[in-house]
């Protein structure tokens, strides 16, 4: 019997979503075909926020199938609203070749090329997607109402949503979508890999922080990601200023990108202790810089849609300190029980939750290992479960409900 199939339309291979279609290739409910607008993180190519080369070290084609469109719009490069647009999308659900589509994404042409041709051809959308309200608290409120009124009907296109979270869920509530059409699919890393990491790099971890400069006495704090204003790694230094001098506070800053120096200048003038940057480290890699950490930080000023660094950390069982802008605060952060939400862009708050870690060991230990468990509900495989229910609402008990409305908005 011929499995329904499953289409995916991304931009491009993402190290975190290939092990996501990976596991959903070997459900036997459906088939499931990839199709990407650019290989440019195959190739290798300058990440711009970055600021370095970067081709990732991990299998991202492998177990599943997947195509390159190669049908360029005459619009692509105009902006990045159009950088990723392929026209292939248009004839992608002629003949009934698919019984659904799962989108990633509303911000670019591609992806709103991909729902206005697959209701055309009434194939159901799934969408699964990082878009919620909590992280841009300042957003201008005409632009806000702007946004909404054309999320309000764009989401009546889509006929389920697999949300990544409770920000995300909120979201899709808040613009009219019934709770029936909304699914839990978790945002979630490859905790196999780094379950081997773990296993592989562990019995190391005082070798590596020797390698790093830390004594075995500092309370080591890691930040791993981008170092751009968004992120706002800047305000770790200063908080580091705000500790008593004799407490040896080591830091640890995994990624690369415009604020590298600035930050490794201001932790040399104001820090408490040993600071060590790796500059931009591979997934295979990470493990290690996970494992010589004591605690993890999140500072993000603004637009942090999840952060997928959360999941990471506390699957190697760091306590996190997030601020109250990052999109996983609410799913992965038990304030008090796995880590600490401080008020974002403010340096005391910050280094009043990083003091009470810092000062008590045990009880950051307590709340990393919470915080492990608490992370084993943020699968690859709830994130399977999810887009698969979702799937089969779109193509079994709400299908009729999902052509119905989508034949419904022709006229639109």
């Amino acid at each position: 019997m011929v499995k329904p199939r499953l289409a995916v339309v991304t931009t491009h291979p993402i190290q975190y979503f290939s092990p996501l279609w990976r596991m959903l290739a070997e459900r036997p409910e459906l088939g499931i075909h990839v199709f990407y607008a650019s290989d440019h993180s195959l190739r290798g190519s300058i990440d711009r926020e970055f600021g370095v080369s970067v081709k990732w070290d991990v299998p991202l084609l492998n177990g599943y199938t997947s195509t390159l469109m190669n049908q360029r719009s005459r619009l692509e490069g105009f902006s990045n609203f159009f950088e990723h647009d392929r026209k292939d999308v248009n004839n992608l659900f002629k003949n009934s070749k698919f019984a659904a589509v799962l989108v990633t994404a509303y911000r670019g042409m591609l992806h709103l090329r991909t729902i206005w041709a697959a209701n055309r051809s009434l194939v159901p959308v799934i969408y699964r997607a990082e878009d919620m309200d909590c992280t841009n608290p300042r957003r201008n409120p005409a632009k806000e109402l702007i946004r909404s009124n054309f999320l309000k009907r764009l989401y009546r296109r889509i006929g389920a949503f697999a949300s990544i979270g409770s920000c995300t869920r909120n979201h899709y509530v808040k613009h009219g979508v019934p709770e029936e059409r909304i699914f839990f699919s978790p945002y979630c890393v490859d905790d196999e890999l780094f379950e081997r990491q773990r296993f592989r790099y562990a019995p190391y971890r005082d070798e590596i922080r020797r390698a790093l400069g830390f004594a075995p006495s500092d309370f080591v704090f890691l930040f791993s990601g981008k170092m751009i204003s968004k992120k706002n790694p800047l305000l770790i230094a200063q908080a580091i200023g705000l500790m008593p001098e004799d407490q040896r506070i080591g830091f640890l800053a995994v990624g690369d990108g415009v604020l590298r120096n600035e930050l490794e200048r201001k932790m040399r003038q104001g820090g408490r202790g040993p600071s060590a940057f790796t500059g931009f480290v591979n997934q295979s890699q990470l493990g290690k810089y996970y494992l010589a950490a004591d605690a993890f930080i999140l500072p993000s000023a603004y637009g942090e849609t999840w952060g997928l660094v959360v999941n990471e950390a506390l699957a190697f069982g760091l306590p996190v300190i997030v601020s109250d802008t990052v999109g996983c605060r609410d799913d992965l952060v038990i304030h008090e029980r796995t880590g600490y939400i401080f008020r974002s862009d403010d340096a005391f708050s910050l280094a009043h939750y990083m003091r009470m870690l810092a000062g008590n060991r045990d009880l950051a230990y307590r709340m990393g290992q919470r915080g492990k468990e608490l992370a084993k509900n943020y699968t690859i495989a709830e994130a399977v479960q999810g887009i698969v229910a979702a799937f089969q609402f779109v193509t079994g008990i709400g299908q009729r409900q999902c052509f119905e409305h989508m034949a419904s908005l022709e006229g639109e």
